[in-house]
């Protein structure tokens, strides 16, 4: 394709006829002048090729003068077309010597290009034959002389004296003494003009290099060096120049300067086979000598440069690179410089980003120089690298073991809680499985510092799912999970925990108190025993026993152990926990039938009560059960006219006036827990009667006629929430349907929020209730949006933004 271009690109142009050249056994035009006109007109057109086919029968013969001008011209122009080709540039030179056997620059040419393609005894040949052409040409003496040289034939004198000038027969006579190895009359002879000319400078220092005078050599060469200007036609001396310099130099094992004088020639073009070996020990000896001074980022360079070469050192070049870029991060993070440290372990990273190790160090270094958002990508790594490896040697595929999306149950012990047999899944003590689970925690600690705490309790599960034992991810998670106000998972990681660690007396109390939250006073007592046993005066310790043991006396005054713990309660309490534990000392005294012993430290307990009212309400209940009413009730009406004053003692007269069956007082409660807001008691009494058919039926009632005596939504919410825990659905649905209704109607924000939040947690609402709010809120201004948490809006987005929220109305609605 290219020689059809070429050809088209020498014809004629568009609308002339193209000269049709002789047929083979055609005849030749009569006039040779002009067959000759006829070709300069094609070569005046640039159609050398075409002239070429025009010339060819006549070449070899032609007898007009002007005909064997253009034939030479020509082929000559042929030649220069196919440089690049010196072989078919030499068949186009031979074509034209046909025509001109006698010129000598043809012939001189031609040697060049024999030359080029690599008969050197040919072209010391033609060489000659344009020597006897132009006997008075000194250039060419001296180009035939190096071309017989490189054949390997001898130099012969004739002619040569009288065309060669001084300095270029010297320059021919030292190179064939050297050629046949009298190196010291090669040097004797080109030492005199060395100083005057660099090219003899060059050889003159090749020769001392030669004869192992290696010094000198590095003189001469670096003279050289210095003398020839930075040119482009300077290249042919200072690139052979530089590369003997810095041979000297390795030969001197040198190898800093030699390093300087190598890639120098390298980048004046010299030969890559010539340079590189030599390169390549200079890298190797640079990097070795830095290693051994310390500098391992020095080290880690050099290799680069020796891989850089390619050939066989690369692979190995490579892994020293990272290598000593490894060393270097290990010298930063002993200085605590860990930003260093990051650069020097990213860089090895780059070269081996399969070393899981040096990726958990770099993710380390990134977290100990506070740069958090880019250690978490590499944590995220480590965990999939290492999760594929435990996958493939366990054999199983990760895809049939993938969870869903989404956690509907904690993990512990390596299980899932609640797992039928009860068992953990047994670990595997290997350091691989360490590592992933050491991956785990990390990520989780920077996902939890990210306040993505759902995503940080994920991890902390999956660390202990693969390594169960590790007692200090077992605790921390624990601890998240009691943040999270997630107690009853925490609880049985605390468990595991405390057996563990036995004698941990910090997990004993964290147990205890865990357990104390969700009412198991006696399970709380044994563990916060063995907190007390080892540390004996801790009062924190101290307190929480205190009030584990009156708590459980409370539950079970007619135990047979109430009495010694109450009384151990008091003992061990701390002046908060005083009244609590003199309310449990009454209890047992009022099991004993000791009256008058009950009512004299109930009078000392109230004292110590933080809330007075809430106190009498407690003991009216004591009195209650067993079997004082009288006093019960005077209890408690105490304890109304101090209400005001406490945050819990509504809550706890509401179950008190349920179980006299006092509707109106219940009422008065009711109404005054409604409007401190307060429906955390509402919620505690009602789950608490609901156990009782006949308390419950009782305020059930009473909540539904405060809800006739309000007029105001948000306390018909509240009420709608108290109904629904305890037990009557059918009624909180529809009268949280009834608040909603007027809620929006009024566009009372506080209520909307209150129905909204009600019916996330327990899908009360109808549909047409439900849009209807909705459409409200769709209404609603951008700050008060914020308020009621639909912080998705985008104000400039003209999309259905409706649907930004909780995306609840796919669940089934009744």
């Amino acid at each position: 394709m290219a020689k059809k271009k070429a050809k088209q690109r020498h014809g004629p142009r568009h609308g002339q006829a193209r000269p049709q050249p002789p047929r083979p056994g055609g005849r030749l035009p009569a006039d040779p002048e002009a067959l000759a006109r006829q070709a300069e007109a094609l070569l005046a057109r640039g159609n050398v090729e075409l002239a070429c086919e025009l010339l060819a029968p006549v070449r070899s013969k032609p007898d007009n003068a002007a005909l064997r001008d253009v034939c030479a011209r020509a082929y000559l122009l042929q030649a220069f077309a196919r440089w690049d080709r010196p072989a078919r540039a030499a068949a186009s030179v031979e074509r034209a010597l046909e025509a001109a056997p006698d010129r000598a620059d043809l012939r001189r040419l031609h040697g060049h290009l024999l030359r080029r393609t690599g008969r050197s005894k040919p072209a010391a040949a033609e060489l000659a034959e344009a020597i006897r052409l132009a006997p008075a040409s000194p250039h060419l003496a001296y180009e035939t002389a190096l071309v017989k040289l490189a054949a390997g034939e001898p130099v012969v004198s004739d002619g040569r004296p009288a065309a060669l000038d001084p300095a270029s027969a010297a320059r021919v006579e030292a190179l064939t003494a050297a050629r046949v190895g009298d190196l010291a009359r090669a040097e004797q002879v080109i030492a005199a003009f060395a100083a005057q000319r660099p090219l003899d400078g060059l050889i003159h220092g090749v020769i001392l290099l030669a004869e192992h005078q290696v010094a000198r050599a590095i003189r001469t060469l670096e003279r050289v060096v210095a003398q020839v200007p930075e040119t482009d036609e300077s290249t042919a001396v200072r690139g052979p120049a530089n590369l003997y310099l810095g041979i000297a130099h390795v030969q001197r094992r040198q190898p800093e300067q030699a390093v300087e004088a190598l890639e120098r020639a390298r980048d004046l073009g010299q030969p890559v086979d010539h340079v590189q070996p030599y390169l390549a020990w200079v890298y190797r000896q640079l990097a070795v000598e830095a290693a051994l001074a310390g500098d391992y980022q020095g080290a880690a360079d050099q290799y680069l440069r020796l891989e850089a070469l390619g050939g066989p050192d690369a692979p190995a070049a490579h892994r020293y690179a990272a290598a000593a870029l490894r060393l270097y991060g290990q010298e930063q993070i002993r200085k605590e410089d860990y930003d260093e440290a990051v650069e020097a372990w990213s860089g090895a990273l780059e070269l081996t980003p399969d070393d899981l190790t040096l990726r958990q160090q770099l993710a380390i270094a990134l977290e100990r120089a506070d740069r958090p958002d880019e250690a978490i990508p590499h944590w995220e790594a480590l965990v999939r690298a290492r999760s594929r490896g435990r996958e493939r040697g366990r054999g199983r595929d990760p895809a049939a073991h993938r969870q869903p999306r989404g956690r509907t149950e904690r993990r512990v012990d390596g299980r899932a809680a609640g797992q039928a047999d009860g068992r953990a899944q047994p670990a595997e003590d290997s350091l691989e499985q360490h590592l992933l689970a050491v991956a785990h925690r990390h990520l989780g600690g920077l996902l939890l510092d990210e306040d993505d705490v759902d995503g940080a309790i994920e991890h902390y599960e999956k660390a202990l799912e693969v390594v169960p034992s590790d007692v200090d991810t077992r605790r921390e998670l624990a601890a998240l999970l009691l943040d999270e106000a997630q107690i009853q998972p925490a609880i049985e990681h605390l468990k595991r925990v405390a057996a563990d660690a036995p004698e941990n007396a910090n997990d004993r109390l964290q147990l205890g108190i865990a357990l104390l939250v969700t009412g198991k006073s006696t399970a709380a007592k044994e563990h916060l025993e063995r907190g007390v046993a080892l540390e004996p005066e801790n009062p924190t310790f101290r307190s929480a026993l205190s009030t584990a043991l009156a708590r459980s006396v409370l539950e079970h005054p007619r135990e047979a152990t109430a009495a010694q713990d109450a009384e151990r309660a008091a003992e061990l309490a701390q002046p908060a926990e005083r009244g609590i534990a003199l309310l449990a000392l009454g209890a047992t005294q009022l099991a004993r039938g000791e009256l008058p012993a009950a009512k004299k430290t109930f009078r000392e307990a109230l004292p110590h009560a933080p809330e007075k009212a809430t106190a009498l309400a407690r003991i009216g209940h004591l009195y209650w059960d067993f079997g004082q009413q009288k006093l019960a009730l005077s209890s408690w009406n105490s304890a109304m006219k101090q209400a005001k004053r406490s945050r819990l003692a509504y809550g706890e007269l509401i179950d008190a006036w349920a179980r006299v069956g006092d509707a109106d007082k219940c009422q008065q409660c009711v109404m005054a827990v409604l409007q401190r807001d307060d429906v955390n008691s509402l919620v505690n009494v009602a789950e608490r009667l609901a156990a009782n058919p006949q308390l419950k039926t009782f305020f059930i009632g009473a909540l539904h006629r405060t809800a006739k005596a309000t007029e105001s939504p948000l306390h018909r919410a509240y009420l709608a929430e108290g109904l629904y825990h305890g037990g009557d659905v059918p009624g909180a649905r529809a009268l949280l349907n009834a608040a909603g209704r007027d809620a929006a109607e009024t566009a009372d924000l506080r209520a909307i929020t209150e129905v909204t939040q009600v019916d996330l947690a327990h899908r009360l609402l109808d549909r047409k209730t439900g849009e209807r709010i909705y459409a409200w809120m769709d209404t609603a201004p951008p700050a008060l949006r914020a308020l009621l948490g639909l912080d998705s809006y985008d104000d400039e987005d003209d999309d259905d933004h409706g649907r930004d929220y909780p995306a609840y109305w796919d669940v089934e609605r009744p």
